[in-house]
């Protein structure tokens, strides 16, 4: 299992991964050319300074070309993906077979330079049928023509996800033989927690990662604590970070920030024990009223410090990843183990209301019954909920 951090737009993004990794608490980046240049920009490490940085703190080196976030509406952050050279011809032009050859080319030539594997370039896609789905399909087969053991992406929107269409085009995937799939999942909006609320999406999803993960590795990414129903279905790594734009894929995510706009970064504690993380406000009643408790299901005393918060998030992350990963292969394990995270977590939070204040509602509503009902929706169509 792993822990991958995405790329972002973050100061001291490449300082603050270092460390992450060094502390063990991540297990690799993935480098993204919007948010990092091919040559050094001010305030922004060259691809190969980011890649020696990383390695240097022990840490795996991917490279994604994020191909899929070129076609999301509203995508204007083009600063330092310009400096990348992924086109032959105009940007996104995949119109003809040589095209595509020559991105994925491209794709894989600026991975080897970073000593990255190749994974390759995909688009994100509404529908399962029509123009794009099938460049999809293209850009996958000419990757395992230039290396039969490239990884592979998909990109997905809701539209996607819900199609009676997926499974069919699911198994066409399933026959290149990927050793390792980057499945995204891509949001309307950069909202934090996602909205959570279709158990539908989720059980697809996870569908589509159990038929993937028979014969391959999976990654969700930019998915944070919102992976571990995927996990269930036999992922082992989710992809975050301390960022907003690290955690959700949305066209927002590759947008420029407005300068003027000053962002106060509210205080966030994640409590492993309930896989959620609460506002600081509503950590400090729990504080007030059961120390003990709370420590325990913090793992650990809680930190105001910035660099404490960063760091005890991934861990919790992947501690909880773990568990899931940790229960073995049967998919109805997997299924189970994370079960009793989010059953606990319940029975906690539902205490607490009753006990301190009805805001830890709106920490089940956002964190676990969501999640919790995509996850048994999924189950109980594949037979394995108990």
């Amino acid at each position: 299992m792993a822990l991958y951090l995405h790329d972002g737009s973050v100061g001291g993004q490449a300082t603050w991964t270092e460390a992450a990794l060094a502390a063990g608490v991540a297990d690799g980046a993935v480098i993204s050319p919007f948010f990092t240049p091919q040559n050094a920009r001010p305030r922004n490490p060259s691809g190969d300074e980011y890649a020696e940085r990383i390695r240097g703190a022990r840490g795996e080196v991917i490279l994604d070309a994020t191909t899929h976030a070129i076609t999301l509406p509203g995508v204007d952050n083009w600063a330092n993906y310009r400096t990348w050279s992924f086109w032959g011809g105009p940007r996104g032009d995949l119109s003809t077979p040589v095209h595509v050859q020559e991105h994925v080319a491209r794709v894989f030539d600026h991975q080897a330079s970073l000593g990255a594997p190749h994974l390759t370039p995909t688009l994100t896609l509404d529908n399962p049928i029509g123009p794009s789905a099938d460049s999809a399909i293209e850009l996958a087969e000419e990757g395992r023509a230039q290396d039969s053991a490239s990884w592979q992406s998909l990109s997905g929107r809701r539209g996607f996800w819900l199609s009676p269409d997926l499974d069919a085009y699911v198994g066409s995937l399933v026959s290149i033989r990927a050793p390792t799939w980057f499945v995204t999942v891509v949001r309307d909006t950069m909202d934090y927690p996602p909205d959570m609320s279709d158990l539908r999406q989720t059980a697809a999803v996870c569908r589509t990662v159990q038929t993937l993960a028979r014969r391959s590795r999976v990654v969700l990414c930019q998915s944070d604590l919102f992976g571990l129903p995927g996990i269930a279905a036999g992922a082992d790594s989710v992809g975050s970070g301390w960022h907003t734009k690290q955690r959700i894929c949305c066209p927002a995510t590759y947008q420029q920030n407005d300068p003027g706009q000053v962002r106060r970064q509210a205080e966030w504690h994640t409590y492993e024990g309930l896989a959620a993380r609460l506002h600081s406000s509503v950590s400090d009643i729990l504080q007030r009223n059961a120390a003990a408790r709370a420590n325990a299901l913090y793992q650990g005393t809680v930190s105001s410090a910035t660099a404490d918060l960063r760091h005890h998030h991934l861990g919790a992350l992947r501690s909880l990843v773990a568990t899931v990963d940790s229960a073995g292969i049967s998919p109805s394990d997997r299924v189970q183990a994370l079960r009793d995270v989010y059953e606990f977590a319940l029975a906690e939070i539902d205490d607490f209301t009753r006990r301190y204040s009805r805001l830890f509602q709106q920490v089940r509503a956002q964190h676990v019954d969501g999640p919790l009902a995509g996850l048994e929706a999924y189950a109980r169509a594949e037979g394995i909920w108990a």
